[in-house]
């Protein structure tokens, strides 16, 4: 009788033990699928970062470029700038130079006025 308790006792743990372990098993293979998801997840992450990584390098050349250009249109304004002060100083003075070299009104004729050449 009480080798069949035993017996009884024994078999009753082991099926508590199998349960268990089925229980662990069943815990084990779903950590292992949230880990293989996650695994996924932190893959396409990565690779999306690098992507924006190679995005942001290309973004910052273009900066560079585009930083370049405007300095380089910056000096052009500025010598456009000092070329039109100098023009419009040298078309002052011719101006001024014509109306002092101006010949006086003779008369009128076929165009506007007919000047003399001053002597």
């Amino acid at each position: 009788n009480e080798r069949k308790l035993e017996k009884e006792t024994n078999t009753k743990k082991a099926e508590e033990q199998r349960i268990l372990l089925q229980q662990f098993e069943h815990k084990l293979a779903t950590l292992r699928t949230q880990f293989q998801t996650n695994d996924s997840i932190v893959n396409r992450s990565t690779r999306s970062i690098e992507r924006l990584n190679r995005k942001n390098e290309h973004l910052h050349t273009q900066i560079l470029s585009l930083n370049k250009s405007l300095t380089t249109v910056k000096d052009e304004l500025q010598i456009t700038g000092s070329n039109y002060e100098f023009n419009n100083s040298k078309v002052n003075s011719l101006n001024e130079e014509i109306f002092r070299l101006r010949p006086t009104i003779k008369g009128k004729t076929g165009s506007r006025f007919m000047y003399m050449e001053q002597q």
